[in-house]
């Protein structure tokens, strides 16, 4: 029975692809007391990065909670509304009776079904 990738090869650990050697997470080196793998002006920069990055996601998700905030605040305007509205044609309806119906707007039903 032939596998479907014969051509492939499995290394071992000292047979790495030279393209693609294996990287040292720098934690060996500082433990044996040499140092640490990378220089501290190149940690320093990493740092910074990944700061950004967590900085620029955290303010990407507080402007989408403002953002819900407001659209949550509308939507109570607009329940008020209509539950004046239905209260005109009948002002002894009791609204808090009415179930909400929940939409899912990610899934779409096809025509028909």
């Amino acid at each position: 029975m032939r596998t479907r990738w014969a051509g492939a090869r499995i290394r071992g650990a000292s047979q790495r692809h030279p393209l693609y050697p294996r990287r040292s997470s720098g934690i060996e080196a500082s433990v044996s007391g040499s140092g640490p793998a990378i220089g501290a002006g190149a940690h320093r920069e990493r740092e910074r990065t990944l700061l950004g990055g967590l900085l620029r996601k955290r303010a990407e998700l507080a402007g989408e909670i403002d953002h819900l905030t407001s659209v949550v605040q509308q939507k109570l305007i607009e329940l008020d509304h209509l539950d004046a509205t239905i209260r005109i044609f009948k002002p002894d309806i009791d609204l808090e009776t009415v179930k909400p119906k929940t939409s899912h707007p990610g899934i779409k039903r096809c025509p028909g079904r």
